[in-house]
C-alpha cells in the first residue's frame, strides 16, 4: 500500500509548520517547584544539570523569583515531550521561559525570536538558548538578563 500525502498539510495556504500536540506519559517527566507565581520553566536535561540549575537560581534571584517556591520547572529528557496546553489548563501560567529549541516538543505552534518576550493567550513567553550555552557565554547571559528585565522589571 502506497503512502498517501496529506494535501491539506502541504497546502500553500498555510504559511507555517503545523506541530502535533505531543502524546506523553507525564509520570516519567521531571517536574518540580510550587508554582506560586504561575511561572513555568522548561529545559532539557543536559550533562551538567546541577550547574545549570544553580545558574538558573541566580538568574531568577536577580528578578526576585525563587526557583522552588515561585516556579514550576520541567526538565525533559531527549525523547520526552509534553503538551503545554494540557498543563496550562491545570496550572494557569502567566510567564513561561523555555531553554533550547524545544517549542515543538511542547506542541507550541507560534513564531518567536530568541531573547524577545512575546505575549500569547494572556501568557508571556521567552525563548532562550540551552542553559549550558548561557552558562559558558557572557553575551548569551546578557541577552537573557535583558529579556528578563523587560519581562519582570519594566
Amino acid at each position: 500500500m502506497a503512502n498517501k500525502q496529506n494535501k491539506i498539510l502541504n497546502s500553500p495556504i498555510l504559511e507555517f509548520t503545523l506541530t502535533a500536540v505531543p502524546n506523553e506519559n507525564n509520570s516519567e517527566i521531571n517536574i518540580s517547584g510550587s508554582n506560586q507565581k504561575k511561572f513555568l520553566i522548561v529545559c532539557e536535561m543536559e550533562e551538567d544539570h546541577t550547574a545549570n540549575i544553580n545558574l538558573l537560581e541566580k538568574i531568577l534571584g536577580a528578578v526576585k523569583y525563587n526557583l522552588n517556591d515561585d516556579c514550576q520547572v520541567i526538565c525533559l529528557k531527549q525523547n520526552q515531550s509534553l503538551s503545554f496546553s494540557k498543563i496550562d489548563k491545570k496550572e494557569g501560567f502567566k510567564n513561561v521561559l523555555i531553554f533550547g529549541p524545544i517549542a515543538r516538543k511542547l506542541g507550541l505552534n507560534f513564531e518567536f525570536k530568541w531573547y524577545e518576550p512575546i505575549e500569547h493567550n494572556d501568557c508571556r513567553f521567552l525563548f532562550a538558548d540551552h542553559l549550558s550555552v548561557i552558562q559558558s557565554d557572557k553575551a548569551h547571559k546578557g541577552a537573557l538578563w535583558g529579556a528578563l528585565k523587560e519581562m519582570f522589571l519594566s
